[in-house]
């Protein structure tokens, strides 16, 4: 995998993670609420990017860090076109189901996602995951109509980098 991708911040945080071509300084997001586990987040467009930084995170001045993903394909978790993999996710998805099958409540729902990656991280070695993050909410009239007549999905497919040495060629950009 080689593909160019954009994380969204504030401008002040963009020029600290950039600070020059030979050191790059990113913060890994760690949580349970991560939900490609823990490593820094990426979009595979500029657009979301900005749209993340503008309407879910609202910085006032936000930048964006351009950056080139570079990783071998055995090392590429591929949860958008890659059927082993979205095969080996369904079945870590159904052991995390039966351990939590009991219990309900807010907490377990918004780390589901997390655990299944972080027990798939102990098992399989991997530097990056893909995944489509789909939008339920949008504000597009038309697409909403859509989406009642055709299975389509809206979303972005986001970039997890578990192993920050694959992050390289980092600029800031506005």
């Amino acid at each position: 995998m080689e593909q160019r991708a954009y994380h969204g911040t504030s401008l002040e945080n963009a020029n600290k993670i950039c600070k020059s071509s030979n050191e790059i300084n990113f913060k890994i997001s760690c949580g349970k609420t991560e939900w490609l586990g823990n490593g820094v987040y990426f979009f595979d467009n500029k657009q979301n990017a900005i749209d993340w930084s503008k309407k879910v995170r609202q910085f006032e001045e936000i930048g964006i860090v351009s950056a080139m993903i570079k990783a071998d394909e055995e090392k590429v978790f591929d949860l958008v076109g890659n059927p082993k993999h979205l095969k080996l996710f369904d079945k870590m998805c159904a052991i995390v189901a039966n351990k939590y099958n009991k219990i309900q409540n807010e907490e377990i729902d918004k780390s589901f996602m997390s655990t299944t990656i972080e027990l798939l991280k102990q098992q399989e070695n991997f530097d990056v995951i893909r995944a489509f993050f789909e939008i339920k909410n949008t504000n597009f009239e038309n697409i909403n109509k859509a989406k009642q007549k055709f299975p389509i999905g809206i979303g972005r497919i986001q970039i997890c980098v578990i192993n920050t040495d694959c992050i390289t060629d980092c600029k800031v950009e506005v």
